[in-house]
């Protein structure tokens, strides 16, 4: 909504509701600012908007974490959250759900759009919870499941698991966060010196501690000697295939979606199996020139934090190493807490650590770590 790309579905929207102009407001606790959008002004007139304001609001509409769009004819109105990097609309008339193509009801979808902000990309159950009771439909229910996590563990002892984290985490980034499962969240494929695959354990059964509710675990053939004398990239092409086999083995068994498991390794060889991500949406600087996001780097022995700055054509300006962890999504997480810009020259991403700390990178390249301490601790 805050681009250029948006103006041409608000200015169609009121044209839709015969009004001859949009009442648009940034909300801070500090003050409220509002301005008259014209529905004939043009794309680059609204963003001029958002970048520079007006005569009487300069940069004070880039800056509010909330925005108002209203219809003045009181048919619609759409509230804005930066913090949830959502907008929810409102319409007196079901006539208007027709030409809101473009909008979803609240159901899996949103939700998912929801959870990239955080970075283990699922919602707190408690704000998941507000957005139902708050913005749900009554008659919205949904008995799907999703597939959120696949692993492969070794029967050997030894550390499989931790060396294919980058092929089962960029498997499921491509595969998306809307395959349909029925009865099925997790699979665990066990992989050792098997005959044969099998499916030796579904939801329907009793759970365990390692094989918890709404989850499968599978046996696959597996030649860990042999995987094991392999170069790194070589290792991500034998477990990428060993586990394309088995999804596609299981999506047989259960008449899952083939040619979605399909697609998704397909993209992966494309990519050849490296795995880069931007973990949170950008965040565009106090005058709205520049953006920054955590770039999140999934390799087979470690993951790695980096900071980016682009600008609005995204050109990197800079981009510094925050940290490099063992494979274990817990460890990169402690890094990213939450990100902010300083000033038009600096981000920051904070630590989750009981004492401020974070990482900061600047326009011009420079970097570094910065741990505070509270004034008691240093008495």
């Amino acid at each position: 909504m805050l681009s250029d790309d948006s103006w041409h579905m608000l200015s169609q929207l009121a044209a839709a509701s015969g009004d001859e102009y949009i009442v648009m407001g940034g909300i801070e606790e500090w003050s409220d600012t509002w301005v008259k959008l014209p529905v004939d002004m043009s794309s680059e007139a609204y963003l001029s908007v958002l970048t520079k304001g007006s005569d009487q609001n300069e940069d004070m509409i880039t800056l509010a974490s909330r925005v108002v769009w209203m219809s003045p004819s009181q048919k619609w109105v759409i509230y804005g959250s930066r913090t949830s990097e959502i907008c929810v609309i409102g319409f007196n008339d079901d006539v208007w759900r027709e030409s809101l193509k473009s909008w979803q009801p609240l159901n899996d979808i949103v939700l998912g759009w929801v959870s990239v902000i955080f970075y283990t990309q699922t919602i707190p159950p408690d704000l998941q919870e507000i957005f139902q009771r708050h913005y749900g439909e009554k008659t919205w229910r949904t008995t799907d499941m999703f597939l959120k996590e696949v692993q492969m563990v070794d029967g050997y002892g030894e550390d499989l698991q931790g060396e294919s984290t980058c092929i089962t985490e960029m498997f499921l980034w491509e595969l998306g966060k809307t395959f349909k499962t029925n009865d099925c969240q997790a699979i665990f494929f066990i992989c050792g010196d098997f005959g044969e695959m099998k499916l030796v354990k579904t939801v329907e059964e009793e759970p365990d501690m390692l094989c918890p509710k709404h989850s499968y675990e599978a046996e696959i053939p597996f030649d860990l000697p042999a995987f094991q004398k392999l170069q790194s990239y070589e290792k991500k092409v034998m477990m990428a295939g060993v586990l394309e086999e088995a999804m596609l083995f299981v999506a047989e068994q259960r008449n899952w979606d083939k040619v979605a498991v399909a697609k998704a390794f397909a993209k992966m060889r494309q990519k050849d199996y490296k795995h880069q991500f931007k973990a949170w949406r950008p965040k565009m600087s106090p005058n709205f020139k520049l953006k920054a996001y955590p770039l999140v780097e999934l390799d087979i022995y470690s993951f790695r934090l980096y900071l980016v700055i682009e600008d609005r054509k995204k050109n990197v300006i800079a981009k510094g190493v925050v940290a490099e962890t063992e494979t274990f999504v817990e460890d990169i997480a402690y890094y990213m807490d939450r990100l902010e810009w300083l000033s038009n020259d600096e981000v920051v991403i904070y630590t989750i650590a009981h004492k401020p700390s974070y990482f900061s990178l600047r326009v011009n390249g420079s970097s570094k770590f910065v741990k505070q301490q509270k004034e008691n601790d240093t008495q």
